[in-house]
């Protein structure tokens, strides 16, 4: 089942109650949520139910760190997850008052036209505004339980919704979602959800992407919701990350795939230009480098369109994490270090704020707007990030040809990249990771930068390795 806590503690297993738990539950002292899952059970003729609260120590850390890493097993091999969509917290229940009638679809009869006859009028967002914006999908810890479950019966306001790995539904549509109504890629399996995903952002089939595009979808979710204790952060999605191993096939590394690991650095955060950045959780939950570091909403889309490494500039020599428990190698971490060689740009780049759109600030280079850039976090320790402390590093870039509106073709230089602070006042060789930029302008100028922080000087060096970029700096960013 999955279920809101809320401000209402439901009954709960704890060391004090289990010998009497083991004899029997109480019926009539678990909350109205858990009564009607019970009813919903009876009438699917099934004998079990899991519920995280009853079935897990809630005092006990040992037990609930070793039930958490059983998750995945204990939803994906279920019949399905009844899940109170609606509810805000126990007291609410599965079942709500309603009117029947705003079960019926809203029929409209169109007489002219090449195609007459009666439609079916529906909102894009239908699935999302009933579904995915329930007070239940607004909790991160869900997301997993919606992918791992076979089917899920989301009881919301007004009805009850039903998705599998084929078809999602409702009592007003039973049959399936009318075409072009939005809709949750369920299915775990990267030749089914990541190749519909890389279609529905109109990019072409490759299938090696595939598994990539569907961990950058999950992600993308699973960012979106909320976690009451932040340390959780890689907990709540672990069971989803021990099943995508086996299709991407690599080292998991803090939520990121050792696997082309370049290109998922360049995640980026709030899509939208009006949202404020959040802060870092105060405890730690995963390296800079990794979107798991953060708050709020991730968009991590950029292994999904580019295969192999043939515009990455940065090399990675060693990427590692320490794990709070070998036990877990899809939990907590301790810490995590990128050691790399790469290029710097400090003297020549800052950045401006764009009015009203705080965390947002065009890339300033040689005072020329050349691009954009997002920080991760608003403010760093308290205080508004000084543009003085920071330093760019360029991961990918990019030289092709694209069509003008005249028809030519022109050719565009793309950049983007990581920005920087060192973790000391003194030059150094270390880093975090607190923001990330992009141009399609002045790369020549920002390569020039580049070759003056590491030779002093801007003009093109005689050797190969000071040609344009200038030399490669070795570095670690944690």
């Amino acid at each position: 089942m999955s279920h809101c806590w809320g401000t209402q503690m439901p009954l709960r297993l704890l060391s004090s109650n289990i010998a009497d738990f083991q004899s029997g539950i109480p019926a009539d002292q678990l909350s109205r949520s858990f009564q009607d899952a019970i009813q919903v059970l009876e009438w699917l003729g099934l004998s079990y139910i899991w519920i995280d609260s009853l079935c897990i120590i809630q005092d006990s850390p040992e037990d609930w760190e070793k039930e958490s890493a059983l998750m995945a097993d204990v939803y994906s091999n279920s019949h399905c997850n009844i899940a109170a969509a609606h509810a805000a917290d126990g007291t609410c229940g599965c079942f709500a008052e309603r009117d029947p009638r705003l079960v019926r679809p809203l029929q409209v009869e169109v007489k002219l036209g090449p195609n007459p006859g009666v439609y079916c009028g529906v909102q894009e967002s239908y699935w999302k505004d009933r579904v995915m914006s329930a007070p239940l999908n607004e909790r991160a810890w869900v997301c997993q339980e919606r992918y791992l479950a076979p089917r899920n019966l989301s009881f919301g306001e007004t009805q009850l919704y039903w998705e599998c790995c084929a078809c999602s539904a409702s009592e007003t549509f039973p049959a399936g979602l009318p075409p072009g109504v939005e809709r949750m890629v369920k299915s775990l399996d990267p030749r089914l959800g990541g190749a519909a995903l890389r279609r529905q952002d109109g990019l072409p089939d490759v299938p090696e992407l595939d598994a990539f595009a569907l961990w950058g979808g999950i992600v993308h979710q699973y960012s979106k919701g909320d976690l009451t204790f932040p340390e959780d952060k890689l907990v709540a999605i672990s069971g989803l990350a021990s099943r995508m191993q086996k299709h991407i096939q690599s080292d998991y590394l803090a939520g990121l795939w050792r696997k082309d690991l370049a290109h998922q650095l360049l995640w980026t955060g709030e899509e939208d230009i009006l949202a404020i950045p959040q802060e870092r959780p105060a405890v730690y939950t995963a390296p800079s480098w990794s979107w798991a570091s953060r708050h709020g909403q991730i968009k991590s889309g950029h292994v999904v369109r580019h295969i192999g490494n043939h515009d990455i500039v940065l090399e990675i020599q060693d990427a590692q994490t320490q794990l709070v428990s070998d036990e877990i190698p899809f939990g907590r971490v301790r810490s995590g270090y990128l050691r790399v060689r790469g290029y710097l740009a400090r003297t020549g780049v800052r950045l401006q704020e764009r009015p009203r759109h705080q965390g947002h600030f065009s890339l300033i280079v040689d005072n020329k707007d050349v691009g954009i850039a997002r920080v991760d976090s608003y403010t760093q320790e308290g205080t508004t990030v000084s543009h003085t402390e920071l330093h760019y590093l360029p991961i990918r870039y990019e030289t092709r040809l694209v069509e003008i509106f005249s028809g030519d073709k022109t050719t565009v230089h793309e950049l983007e990249g990581l920005v920087c602070r060192a973790t000391s006042p003194d030059p150094g060789t270390e880093f975090i990771r607190v923001g990330w930029f992009w141009t399609v302008h002045q790369t020549k100028e920002f390569q020039a930068l580049c070759r003056e922080y590491s030779t002093g000087s801007r003009e093109v060096g005689t050797t190969e390795d000071t040609r344009e970029w200038g030399p490669k700096l070795e570095f670690t960013i944690i």
